[in-house]
């Protein structure tokens, strides 16, 4: 990558039509991966007072958390040069390059251990996931809905009757709606974990590290033996994600007819609530937005849980290859729904079967055919370690 500078470009707005129509398209527009920098600033301007900053970053070193560190530094150091201040931020304890050395280290270190701790873990799991196949492909597609406070004080409650975390207990909701959508007791999941250390707190950087989580939904189950082992299974992941899953990826091809994701093509994740405090830009009024952008699925389905106000918003993601039309609409009502019944049961009665927490939401339908793929070839992935 060429080491270009980071540049402020200007630019003369005429109305709001406009304003946000650029706003969009400069958020919109792919950074090429391979030409540094991996980020576009642009400064809207319109009027002597009226001013919209957009900041565009790559996502492969840029995550949430990082968001956050970059208005918060870009904020003092703008009220400090108002004030006629020197520009100068705290010192970081560690830089990003000697993290990646460190982590690089450290990965060769417990690559064996960690790698056979996966090959015990994903043996015999599906390579490709079984959602139906849309009849017609259409465009992919988002849904966001926003649920009361009362919905997040149960997750919080049935997370601390079944001695978890309200992520396990939304985790195990989505295997559910796996199962109820593709009538599989065997899943995998991509799961992203937050990797950030003392070191890396304050560093700008993805420091994301998605791992495959797998998932039995089986019909005999009781539920709470379901979170049990979904909570082992995901303190085991943050014990041994020192290896990178590239090499497996590549050893064990395209994910099947509708992905080139083998491993996982459906992913969850629970986030903190989006409802930041605007950044402090001295004496400015400050509008955090967030700009219209096209929706393009990186997987077959995602389904995220934001932990907002002092209520949840559900986000889904689908594939428009996957589910049909009425795809995106019944994903977010079907999780909503398995998510209530999970806290019902977690709440009267936690060693009901998987089988019953299913019934107990509204009737299910029989789910499509679909190709189902064949197991990881557990052989090949430890000659993958093994090189």
């Amino acid at each position: 990558v060429d080491p270009d500078p980071l540049t402020l470009s200007v630019e003369d707005v005429a109305d709001e039509p406009r304003r946000a129509a650029r706003a969009s398209e400069l958020c919109g527009e792919a950074l090429p991966f391979r030409r540094s920098p991996l980020a576009r600033i642009v400064l809207l301007r319109s009027g002597p007072a009226d001013h919209t900053l957009v900041v565009a970053v790559h996502h492969a070193v840029f995550d949430a958390t990082s968001s956050g560190l970059l208005w918060r530094d870009l904020g003092q150091a703008y009220g400090r040069a108002v004030a006629g201040e020197a520009v100068l931020l705290a010192p970081l304890p560690t830089g990003y390059a000697e993290v990646t050395r460190r982590r690089a280290d450290a990965e060769a270190a417990g690559r064996a251990e960690d790698g056979a701790w996966w090959v015990e873990r994903l043996h015999g799991a599906p390579t490709t996931s079984t959602l139906p196949a849309a009849p017609q492909p259409g465009p992919d597609e988002v849904r966001v809905q926003r649920l009361g406070a009362e919905l997040r004080t149960r997750l919080e409650q049935g997370a601390a009757a079944l001695r978890t975390t309200p992520f396990v207990i939304g985790l195990t909701a989505h295997a559910l709606l796996l199962a109820d959508l593709t009538g599989a007791d065997d899943v995998v999941v991509g799961v992203p974990m937050n990797d950030r250390d003392l070191d890396t707190a304050e560093l700008v950087g993805l420091f994301v590290n998605t791992l495959p989580m797998r998932v039995r939904p089986e019909p005999g189950r009781s539920l709470r033996a379901l979170v049990a082992e979904l909570a082992g299974a995901v303190l085991g992941a943050l014990e041994h994600r020192t290896v990178s899953f590239a090499e497996v990826v590549r050893a064990l091809g395209a994910g099947g007819a509708r992905s080139t994701r083998p491993v996982y093509q459906t992913l969850f994740q629970l986030l903190p609530g989006r409802d930041a405090a605007a950044p402090a830009f001295g004496a400015c009024t400050v509008v955090p937005e967030s700009p219209a952008t096209p929706v393009a699925a990186r997987f077959d389905l995602s389904v995220e849980l934001f932990l907002r106000g002092g209520g949840l918003e559900v986000r889904t993601l689908r594939r428009g290859t996957v589910l049909g039309p009425d795809g995106g609409a019944r994903v977010e009502r079907r999780f909503v729904e398995l998510l209530d019944a999970v806290l019902d049961a977690s709440a009267a009665d936690p060693d009901r079967s998987v089988a019953t927490v299913l019934a107990g939401s509204p009737a299910r339908q029989d789910p499509a055919p679909a190709a189902t793929g064949g197991p990881i070839d557990v052989d090949r992935m430890l000659t993958i370690w093994r090189e």
